[in-house]
């Protein structure tokens, strides 16, 4: 459904298919003297997050159904401007997914290593902790939270990953204006038998660069 006036395009029912899901929305683009603005709404449903993720050893690192809505506006003299201004907010939730290459037997499994005689010197840890992570995987129930989009970078803040083997919490930012990925996440898991007071199991999971292959 489309609406023109001199000054101002705007299409309304916008509606397909994206990451094999149904993708619908809004889109407004005004002009006032030499600056531009545009603004809409998006909204994309039962998304498959294996086609939304980069690929790591020939697999998708994650799976799921990928839900999110997302309104925004922005303004600008150029296209990179309006990028680069654009502000807004949404929602977000996967489910019945599985993170792969994070395995949370990692930790008993370093724990019984070092039982048995395992150097404790930090790079050899670090070898055997990062095999056992990458040979397992975790699934969730599900993943929610909210996102704000702020000079063009949309952030997914206090982000936790809802399973019965592991807690996972965290945040993440995707800069549009390069299109680049920055997530922080710790993964922490009870020791059970193997506890130790003050002490428990956990690893921080950082997440740098293109989008693509951070």
């Amino acid at each position: 459904e489309l609406r023109l006036t001199p000054t101002m395009m705007r299409l309304d029912g916008l509606n397909g298919t994206y990451a094999n899901g149904t993708l619908d929305g809004t889109l407004a683009v005004r002009r006032s003297g030499a600056e531009g603005a545009v603004s809409g709404t998006m909204r994309l449903t039962g998304g498959s997050v294996r086609d939304l993720v980069w690929v790591h050893n020939d697999r998708p690192v994650a799976t799921g159904s990928f839900d999110l809505f997302l309104e925004y506006q922005g303004s600008g003299r150029t296209i990179s401007g309006i990028v680069s201004g654009l502000t807004g907010g949404g929602t977000f939730a996967v489910t019945d997914g599985e993170l792969r290459g994070i395995n949370p037997q990692a930790f008993p499994l370093v724990i019984r290593a070092v039982d048995a005689g395992l150097d404790l010197h930090d790079d050899k840890i670090r070898e055997v902790f990062l095999n056992h992570m990458a040979a397992g995987s975790l699934a969730f129930k599900r993943i929610e939270g909210t996102v704000t989009l702020i000079g063009g970078r949309l952030s997914a803040r206090n982000v936790v990953v809802d399973s019965s083997r592991a807690d996972i919490f965290g945040s993440a930012e995707v800069n549009l204006n390069d299109w680049t990925l920055n997530g922080d996440f710790s993964v922490k898991v009870d020791p059970g038998e193997n506890a130790v007071t003050g002490a428990d199991p956990q690893a921080g999971l950082v997440f740098s660069g293109p989008i693509e292959a951070p």
